[in-house]
Formats: structure tokens, C-alpha cells, sequence
């Protein structure tokens, strides 16, 4: 059985668990790994509270949701970074760890994806303008690392990806637990998956990411055997969101022709009768961002 996974992207966090597993006698030590460790406690307290409030109001009313993620963003940052005495020190605190610490944005951008996919095509435009409004007053390689990994929706973060590639977070997470169990899927099965076929939340950090590295073929040879097990109207998102990154910034009949060759080589064989549909769904973003 493998330990169970955890991204550390952020510097501080990085400290802690850095701290930890040192297990060197040090008192002095000791009590500054306990209080960063209650300081990631209620992060994770605080980010959940706002991101489900969030959740709840994009369900119900989409619209009025989609004009508070922005708030919801900064209030939970700015209650996290006030101390005992009511001292705000979210600009020192993300200014030395080089931005938030991950568990907030994180929060916020699943909530948003929770509901990304019953979202008219307009409500994911608007949504994704709010959402752009946070990541455009990042550096783009924090964004790299500490904002767009931990986004599990595969539709929300195709839109990013497409709007802006330098978001992109890479594939390295499915690459390193393809490695981490020298490509044995039965153990990642039991492992990192529930009987409905979708990833156990604290065993990946981008439900996105690491599916699409288990169906391509470049980087295993389980592809079949995912798409066998895995959770029907998840992987279908998954898909989806793969089509349109690789067509939805062009008309262009020679790159749809070699985009439509190359889905074909990456993917496994049961899922290339949806490639062209999907390619001709054209269900990405309407407006320039």
C-alpha cells in the first residue's frame, strides 16, 4: 500500500512537512512545526466554510454566485491572514512565501467547479472572467504551481488552459504516481480510487490531470483499463475537456487533421468514436478573453 499523497507547492507548507519528517530533537522546533501545523488547520477550516457557501450559491442562483468569487477569494484570504488581534498580515505572509498558501485558491476554484459543468456556456464565460481576475494579478509560474494544480474540474480548467496556456500546470502529477507504482493500475485502483470509479480527494491533487495521464498512451499502457473502471459521467467531462484543448483554438483543417491523429495515437481505441463529435460540439468559450 502506498502512503497516500500530498502536494506541497507552497513554500511554507513545503517548511512544514519538511519539518516533520526531519523528527530531529529540537524544542524550539517542535513548537514552530506545531503552530505552522494549526496555521494549515485553519487554512483548510476557513477555506472550506467560504468555499462551500460559495458552492451552495452557485447552484442555487448561478449568477449572483458567479459575482461573489472574487469576494469569497480575497474574504477567505484576509480571515486566514488576520491574527489574534485583528492584524491583517496577508500581504507579508504571501509576500515571503511567494503567494497564498494553496489550500484557499484551491477551495475557491473547486467550488466554482462543482458547478462549471451545469453552467450555461454565457454563466462559464462570466465565471471565468472572475476566476481570470484572481490568477491575471499572479505571476504566471505561482500560477504554474501553486493555483492550477489543485483544480480538479477537467472543463474548468481546459477554459483556463485554452484562455491562458501559460496556466497550464503540466501533467506531472499522472506522470509521478504512474512512476510511483511502476505503472501498476490494480494498485492504483485500490489505492487511489472508490468503488464509483473517481479518485479518493486526498489522493490527487487534480482529478483532471491525473485521469488524462491514465489514458495516454505515451505515458502508460493502462489507458483501457481506466476507462473500464472509471466513474462514466466524470470521464465524459474528462474527454471532453481533452477535445477541446486540442481543438478549440482553431479552424485550421490541417491541425484539426493532425489533432485528430494524435488524440487517436494518446487515446485508448473505446474512446475514439467520441473524438469527432466532441470536436464538432464546439462547446468552448465564447468570448476573448
Amino acid at each position: 500500500m502506498k502512503v497516500v499523497r500530498c502536494g506541497c507547492t507552497n513554500s511554507l507548507k513545503s517548511f512544514w512537512y519538511s519539518s516533520v519528517c526531519m523528527e530531529k530533537e529540537n524544542p524550539e522546533a517542535d513548537r514552530l512545526t506545531l503552530e505552522l501545523g494549526s496555521h494549515f488547520t485553519r487554512h483548510e477550516i476557513v477555506a472550506r466554510e467560504y468555499a462551500q457557501k460559495l458552492a451552495d450559491l452557485l447552484k442555487a442562483d448561478p449568477e449572483k454566485g458567479i459575482n461573489e468569487i472574487v469576494r469569497a477569494y480575497n474574504d477567505a484570504l484576509n480571515d486566514v491572514y488576520t491574527d489574534d488581534e485583528g492584524q491583517r498580515q496577508r500581504g507579508y505572509v504571501e509576500a515571503i512565501a511567494g503567494g497564498p498558501f494553496e489550500a484557499v485558491p484551491w477551495a475557491i476554484y473547486n467550488a466554482v467547479g462543482s458547478a462549471y459543468s451545469s453552467f450555461t456556456r454565457k454563466q462559464k464565460d462570466l465565471a471565468l472572467k472572475e476566476i481570470l481576475e484572481i490568477l491575471d494579478r499572479r505571476n504566471y509560474l505561482e500560477v504554474q504551481t501553486t493555483h492550477t494544480p489543485g483544480i480538479r474540474e477537467p472543463l474548468l480548467l481546459a477554459d483556463i488552459k485554452l484562455i491562458r496556456p501559460l496556466y497550464w500546470p503540466g501533467m506531472d502529477e499522472g506522470k509521478k504516481i504512474i512512476e510511483e507504482f511502476n505503472g501498476d493500475f490494480a494498485e492504483i485502483q485500490a489505492t487511489m480510487m472508490d468503488c464509483d470509479g473517481l479518485f479518493f480527494p486526498e489522493s490527487v491533487n487534480s482529478d483532471y490531470i491525473v485521469a488524462y495521464s491514465f489514458l495516454r498512451s505515451d505515458f502508460c499502457d493502462f489507458g483501457e483499463a481506466y476507462v473500464g473502471v472509471a466513474n462514466m459521467e466524470f470521464l465524459d467531462r474528462v474527454v471532453r475537456a481533452v477535445c477541446w484543448q486540442r481543438f478549440g483554438r482553431t479552424n485550421d483543417e490541417v491541425e484539426i487533421r493532425k489533432g485528430t491523429e494524435r488524440l487517436m495515437e494518446l487515446l485508448p481505441v473505446s474512446l475514439h468514436e467520441r473524438i469527432e463529435p466532441l470536436r464538432l460540439e464546439r462547446g468552448w468559450f465564447e468570448k476573448a478573453f
